[in-house]
């Protein structure tokens, strides 16, 4: 299964991103991940901030259809019910049918409608509507906005999902924040700040590894914007990986040593083997019967958290108590 995910060259305008969009299906993967706000934004696209989905999704159906590939999309949503907007990102499986979409909770102020921000965007006030899965391509998947990376909630939720891949969608670099000031009463970005080279802990991208390795437990594969800043901004791209049964880790950011004048363009293509993915929770013996090999030896670092996983898994699917009752019933004589 190839995944494809990016950081796009920065385009303004929906006829650049869109024919931007089309060259990337040419590249015959299964599925593609594009960042948060790739079609729309109050800062990027202010000239057309936000899409219908009577209006988009056609267009974006079409394409998957055409080319046999899925797509996770980040959109500021337009709904013309009650003309208000959301950040979404659409789940759009290969045959163009639409899985289903998720909507951001956690909003910067200049986004979010209660304190006065220019994006004026509506958040998710529901946690239940962000636990969930969607299939595309026969892969079980999820997503997460930008800096809800912090969120434990969230990532206890998707955790309990038991996703095959969580798709990451950024803004910008996790290493860059907007500079807002009152603009005609409005809470607006004018500028950006930058943690810069020597921001050694890169927090954003331990919660990243830490939910990968200690949460969800599956890859977490990550595509972000440029937004044109500075490459000090780290946008992210590709997969965080650190469970060494499941699949390769390919995350990358730009980093002083490079040298970087700007941000350039990235284009990652990852491959899963689904089975590696399910079985990479399980234990050598699963993994061995529907892999066709031994995990790596280095899985024996991840022993309890992979026990662990297994009895949290039986609780969850009722298991566990069945097998409690039938033990009972033994000890006792009787049927409970």
């Amino acid at each position: 299964m190839k995944v494809l995910s990016c950081v796009p060259k920065q385009l303004n305008t929906y006829d650049d991103k869109l024919n931007w969009l089309k060259d990337q299906f040419l590249k015959s993967v299964d599925i593609i991940v594009t960042p948060q706000e790739f079609f729309g934004g109050a800062v990027m696209m202010s000239h057309q901030r936000s899409f219908s989905r009577k209006n988009l999704f056609p267009v974006l159906s079409e394409l998957c259809k055409k080319h046999d590939t899925a797509l996770v999309v980040g959109v500021q949503e337009f709904f013309e019910e009650d003309s208000t907007e959301k950040e979404a990102i659409w789940f759009i499986d290969r045959d163009g049918s639409f899985k289903g979409s998720i909507y951001k909770f956690a909003l910067p102020s200049y986004d979010h409608v209660c304190t006065n921000g220019f994006g004026n965007i509506i958040p998710e006030t529901n946690f239940a509507n962000r636990f969930q899965i969607f299939e595309i391509c026969g892969l079980r998947v999820t997503g997460l906005f930008c800096w809800e990376a912090f969120s434990n909630v969230l990532w206890t939720g998707l955790a309990l999902c038991q996703p095959d891949l969580v798709f990451s969608l950024t803004k910008f670099g996790v290493s860059a924040w907007p500079k807002n000031e009152k603009v005609n009463g409005k809470t607006t970005v004018v500028d950006f700040g930058y943690a810069g080279w020597n921001n050694d802990s890169d927090v954003w991208i331990d919660r990243l590894r830490f939910a990968n390795l200690f949460q969800v437990n599956c890859p977490i594969v990550n595509s972000t914007n440029s937004w044109n800043l500075r490459p000090s901004s780290k946008p992210l791209c590709g997969t965080i990986s650190l469970l060494p049964s499941q699949a390769e880790n390919t995350l990358w950011f730009p980093k002083k040593a490079d040298k970087l004048k700007e941000i350039p363009e990235k284009i990652i293509i990852d491959e899963f083997d689904p089975n590696k993915l399910r079985y990479g929770r399980e234990n050598k013996f699963m993994y061995k019967e529907a892999v066709g090999e031994w995990p790596p030896y280095s899985i024996g670092e991840y022993t309890m958290l992979l026990k662990m996983n297994r009895i949290e898994n039986r609780i969850r699917l009722g298991s566990e108590q069945k097998k409690v009752d039938k033990k009972i019933t033994k000890q006792r004589g009787f049927d409970l």
